[in-house]
């Protein structure tokens, strides 16, 4: 069966060009504010931002440790090369959207997405405006936006990076990129192998060696963009096949030769147009997914397909100078079958609207928006309401009010035993205040921000134990506050050193606020895998042509019991990661050579009960980079 892996690749291709892209990685994450649907926006004009500058080196080789730096998101991996999901603000990961284009990423099986597939060449922001609620089901924390940057500078670009991590990883990363006069071609590979092996000291105090866990992973994408004036197309796939291995010294459940599958295709189009009164998008894309666990000892086969078709179309008119009008219509297609599941498809439609109103100057916006979803016998209506306040004296503020909702999962629905076709869907609101200064001193840009929140989800679901096996339940209500408080001084002055750095801390509490069972036991407990703190430092200073960098994180102790019985908890840590980039220009051909140590403090740590992570890593990066331009 292993070879039929790049059979779904190619096969993926003639089902359908529906995906996304992948694009150039940038050194930071950026903040970004979006007024209106135009060119490359992601979502229905939602308000988009990253609340610091985390660093992006060359020693990052996937999605989850380039965002590693926000003390608002954490990242939970199972190890190097296995799963690595995300969660905002103390929600879930599958109340956390993930977008790559504007196109769905959460798995229709599992409602989360496993972030070491994502291509590590893309631009990040994260959304959480009230516009967000037009993006429909799993929008309750915020989303991740992941899209590529469709400007192409030159006629002809080509790159090439391999890095080598002394804790048994290799990777490699090449992208290709031409055009014409309208028309741009972008395709990459991605190629990731190795053995990991290394030693940790497990629950017990014990030293062992991880071992029986070799990995690979081949990611291949592709982008085309076709421009004409006032008009866009946008086409693409992209295509993954995972061999994830699993550690004979972690798990004992499995035999020699145990490993887990995962293939993966996304195909995207989208057309867009673009007129100075209005304008309109429609798009379509397809997701597939075969997860596989194999053990030959065992004669074990557990075998999970899904599929999904995801269309939607938005429409903007600008009434008036001041006023901005935006439709949406979306449907959703989801199916299911495996050997831990039954053969089950499912249909949601939705439909929304969303009022801008823009005046004094485009100092302040007012935003009200209104969505309706179906799926089954179920309808939720959500309204959101938003406030912002543009550079007043470099001032700038906004708060919303937003209703979301999250539709059980495919897995919740039909998993065998236990799945609940009952399930109704998690719903809840969230206020959010964003407050930020900003001073030009010293030839550089001091900035300063606080942002509080608070939510409550009701009827939130919950895997509980039913007899013999478990199942999903409506059994809660959750209420979830906290806030970021951060700051960050970027040097731009041509008299100093080039340099940014950042420092923030994250507050999240996400407790039981009540429970249909009177013993529930996570009744005014902090939900599982979920940190009440985390700090974040990022720093970068640019001197005689190198790049200088370090990312230190404090994570504090994760609850892995409902009880948070204290026995079971991950233990809280920190990581530190230093490197250094350096450009050597020559003509039209650059090399970029990095050298980084990460975990430079030799940190014993985990993100996942029983499954370790690396100590202190070495991690050695050599990028070639050609451009050609006609003039």
């Amino acid at each position: 069966m292993k070879e039929n892996k790049y059979l779904h690749i190619v096969g993926a291709l003639f089902l359908g060009i529906t995906s996304t892209y992948s694009a150039d990685a940038q050194e930071e994450l950026s903040e970004v504010t979006i007024e209106a649907p135009r060119f490359g926006n992601a979502r229905y004009g939602s308000d988009e931002r990253i609340d610091t500058l985390p660093v992006r080196s060359m020693a990052d080789v996937n999605l989850a440790e380039s965002l590693a730096g926000n003390s608002s998101i954490y990242i939970r991996s199972y190890g190097p090369g296995l799963a690595s999901t995300i969660s905002f603000r103390g929600y879930s990961p599958s109340q956390t959207a993930v977008y790559w284009n504007g196109m769905p990423l959460n798995s229709p099986a599992l409602g989360l997405t496993d972030l070491s597939t994502l291509p590590l060449d893309a631009k990040v922001e994260i959304d959480a405006g009230a516009a967000g609620s037009l993006n429909g089901s799993s929008y309750m924390g915020g989303a991740l936006q992941v899209y590529s940057n469709k400007q192409l500078n030159n006629d002809l670009e080509v790159s090439n990076t391999f890095t080598y991590r002394t804790s048994g990883l290799f990777e490699n990363r090449a992208r290709i990129s031409f055009k014409t006069k309208q028309v741009s071609h972008h395709l990459g590979t991605i190629n990731q192998w190795g053995p990991l092996d290394f030693e940790y000291t497990d629950l017990y105090g014990d030293v062992r060696e991880r071992i029986g866990s070799d990995q690979s992973a081949v990611h291949l994408t592709y982008e085309g963009n076709w421009m004409l004036e006032n008009r866009q197309l946008t086409w693409g796939f992209w295509g993954s096949t995972i061999d994830r291995g699993i550690p004979k010294s972690i798990s004992q459940t499995y035999g020699p030769g145990a490993t887990q599958y995962d293939d993966q295709t996304r195909a995207y189009f989208r057309y867009e147009v673009d007129q100075l009164r209005y304008g309109y998008h429609i798009q379509t894309s397809n997701y597939w997914e075969d997860q596989r666990y194999v053990d030959p000892t065992a004669s074990l086969n557990d075998t999970n397909l899904a599929w999904a078709q995801y269309s939607d179309a938005s429409f903007y008119y600008h009434i008036n100078e001041s006023l901005l009008l935006t439709t949406v219509l979306d449907h959703a297609y989801q199916k299911v079958k495996g050997s831990s599941k039954s053969t089950s498809d499912l249909h949601r439609m939705g439909a929304g609207v969303r009022l801008n109103w823009t005046f004094a100057k485009d100092y302040l916006i007012l935003d009200g928006a209104l969505k309706v979803d179906h799926q089954q016998s179920q309808t939720p209506l959500l309204p959101s309401v938003g406030l912002k306040l543009n550079n007043v004296r470099g001032f700038h503020a906004q708060a919303s009010y937003r209703q979301h909702f999250r539709f059980p999962t495919l897995n919740d629905l039909y998993w065998t035993p236990g799945g609940n076709i009952n399930l109704s869907p998690e719903l809840g609101y969230t206020v959010d205040i964003r407050l930020k200064k900003m001073w030009d001193i010293s030839g550089g840009l001091l900035s300063l921000s606080v942002d509080p929140y608070y939510s409550q989800v009701e009827d939130y679901i919950l895997w509980v134990s039913v007899g013999p096996f478990y199942s999903p339940m409506n059994v809660r209500k959750v209420e979830l506050y906290g806030g970021t408080v951060g700051g960050s001084y970027a040097s731009s002055s041509a008299l100093t050193v080039p340099f940014v750095i950042g420092v923030e801390g994250s507050w999240n509490s996400t407790k039981t606020l009540e429970s249909t069972n009177p013993s529930d036991p996570t009744l005014g407990n902090q939900l599982i895998y979920t940190p009440e703190y985390r700090a974040a430092l990022n720093a970068s200073v640019k001197f005689l042509g190198a790049s200088l960098w370090m990312r230190a994180t404090r994570t504090s102790n994760v609850h892995t019991t409902t009880d948070n019985n204290p026995v079971y908890d991950i233990p809280g840590y920190n990581l530190i990661d230093l490197g250094v980039d350096y450009t050597l220009p020559y003509r039209s051909v650059n090399v970029t050579l990095g050298a980084a140590v990460l975990n430079a403090t030799n940190e014993e740590y985990s993100q996942q009960r029983f499954y370790p992570m690396p100590g202190i890593q070495g991690n050695l990066s050599v990028k070639f980079q050609f451009k050609y331009h006609e003039n």
